[in-house]
């Protein structure tokens, strides 16, 4: 964090520019869920996700600023599966998996303004973050009421570079502050990420979690525009407040 600031610094006085400081911050929320009924997905999540985002930075124009930015993000979805027992009408569950994450990183950003109108703009985002994120896939088997489920869990690690272009709005609430509308389901997103995957264990009734070790990892580069699994939130929204 404190590399990304100096070359912020660095780069403002390289450009020899009046600058006025600002910070912002973001929260990014999804939310899914599903009702359990004859045509029921087993494979459509039910789970919420949020990222929140602290930003710093400078006004080096009246259209641009650039700055730096923390991204913390928290995930956890639920997946399951079954089959509608018509016989005593209600949804008998005979699997159940839940996904979580959670990351931390850092990075930095430009902003350009490219249409105002009195407090309204709008304009475009990119960014380049760097994060880790720490998850498990937990896996839950039903066999018989009678009996203890049969439990596995799987531990991840993922590192992950992400250049993502966003539209975003403005309006102006005054002369320092500001609310900021990101249009993340239209965004543009390089994605660079490892995942070293941990081999799969059974957990005991008894045990919260097990133990085990590195299995395999994998590298993979994806890119997209628009709305997909990768982009779930539709918008996201901040505040920013220029000194």
């Amino acid at each position: 964090m404190k590399k990304l600031l100096a070359a912020v610094a660095f780069l403002l006085f390289a450009l020899q520019v009046p600058a006025q400081v600002f910070v912002a911050g973001s929260v990014g929320f999804d939310m899914s869920s599903y009702t359990k009924t004859a045509g029921f997905d087993p494979t459509k999540p039910k789970g919420m996700a949020l990222q929140l985002s602290p930003q710093v930075g400078f006004n080096v124009s009246p259209a641009v600023k650039l700055g730096a930015m923390l991204s913390i993000a928290n995930q956890k979805y639920t997946y399951t599966n079954g089959y509608y027992d018509r016989t005593y009408n209600r949804w008998q569950e005979t699997e159940q998996t839940v996904k979580t994450l959670m990351t931390a990183g850092g990075g930095v950003f430009v902003r350009v303004r490219c249409f105002e109108a009195r407090d309204f703009s709008v304009g475009l985002e990119l960014s380049a973050v760097f994060s880790y994120g720490l998850g498990a896939t937990r896996d839950t088997q039903y066999y018989s009421q009678d009996l203890f489920p049969v439990r596995y869990e799987t531990k991840f690690n993922t590192r992950q570079f992400d250049v993502r272009l966003v539209p975003m709005a403005t309006y102006r609430l005054s002369e320092q502050l500001g609310v900021d509308v990101y249009v993340d389901m239209l965004s543009i997103v390089f994605t660079h990420s490892i995942v070293d995957q941990y081999k799969k264990v059974e957990v005991m009734p008894w045990q919260t979690e097990a133990e085990s070790e590195l299995d395999y990892s994998t590298a993979t580069s994806d890119f997209h525009a628009g709305f997909n699994s990768l982009t779930s939130r539709l918008v996201s929204i901040g505040l920013s407040y220029t000194f």
